[in-house]
């Protein structure tokens, strides 16, 4: 449990398990002043937290604590369902204490090997680095061909 002192929310999680498709997630909740949103986290092919509910007014709640915790969150709507979720390179930008919980997570999945020891490893190290928000990535490589690539990427 990770306790925000500045603005007396408390981060934890519980709950690893491994879905029926294989995957391994776990609940990741974040509370402040009595009000508690319990977010899903799946490992995939990148980190996944998610929350979804058909009340609007709720999800706006559980993005405004994610944006209170440094990520960018955006609610948006799916047939009758609202949700918020954010990925891997975006949690990377969050406060250090969420970046330590979802690392927690990853940690204790790859320990039971339900994630990929190098798969795990790029995720801490992204998460573990405090990625810079708003900056672009770019990958700069010499093809077989002499030519230089430079790609960007969001």
């Amino acid at each position: 449990m990770w306790q925000l002192a500045e603005f007396s929310m408390q981060i934890g999680w519980d709950g690893l398990r491994l879905t029926r498709g294989g995957c391994a997630a776990a609940h990741l909740t974040i509370s402040e002043g009595g009000y508690v949103v319990a977010y899903n986290v799946y490992l995939l092919n990148d980190i996944r937290l998610i929350f979804q509910s058909a009340d609007k007014s709720r999800v706006e709640h559980a993005a405004g604590m994610l944006r209170r915790m440094g990520v960018d969150a955006e609610v948006k709507k799916m047939g009758w369902v609202w949700y918020v979720q954010a990925y891997t390179d975006i949690l990377a930008t969050g406060r250090e204490e969420l970046r330590k919980a979802v690392a927690d997570i990853v940690r204790e999945a790859a320990a039971r090997g339900w994630v990929d020891g190098k798969r795990a490893e790029r995720w801490l190290k992204k998460l573990e680095g405090a990625v810079r928000r708003g900056w672009p990535k770019y990958l700069v490589r010499v093809m077989r061909s002499g030519a230089l690539e430079i790609r960007f990427a969001s």
